[in-house]
């Protein structure tokens, strides 16, 4: 997934907006493989010293801040999993956002939106809407009740 995110987030050169790319996955990836790859892997440190052990993230996320931030040319990511066209009520895709990005964009409605703050913490914000809102359809659309 970062050798994607990488081939894509430097196609485009440096632009003077934002650049929020797509990505859909039909059954490779999940939330925590998204911020894996985008904020770094989970890792467990443990000293027999320090206790207790203590959890955060590798700096091999595509995204890491710092005096030169990676992957900063990319505002964010709109996650799809498993979309469906004959099912747009089923679920919506999620945001991830960069906050380090040369070109912030904050948070977008209605998406769910992930983010970190500078110890590696992820911050996330529920949807605003529901998918039926979004595409004002009724219930389990288009199934008859």
């Amino acid at each position: 997934m970062r050798k994607i995110l990488s081939e894509k987030g430097s196609r485009y050169g440096q632009l003077d907006r934002p650049l929020v790319l797509a990505l859909l996955s039909w059954d490779f990836a999940d939330e925590r493989h998204m911020t894996n790859a985008l904020f770094g892997s989970v890792a467990v440190t443990y000293s027999q010293h320090d206790l207790p052990s203590l959890t955060n993230r590798l700096p091999n996320g595509y995204w890491r801040r710092g005096a030169q931030p990676r992957g900063a040319r990319l505002s964010g990511v709109l996650f799809g999993e498993r979309l469906k066209p004959r099912r747009p009520s089923l679920s919506l895709p999620r945001l991830w956002v960069n906050p380090w990005a040369t070109m912030p964009i904050g948070e977008l409605a209605p998406f769910a939106m992930f983010t970190a703050e500078d110890n590696g913490n992820i911050v996330s914000r529920e949807a605003t809407m529901t998918p039926e809102d979004v595409f004002d359809l009724p219930p389990n659309w288009p199934e008859k009740s």
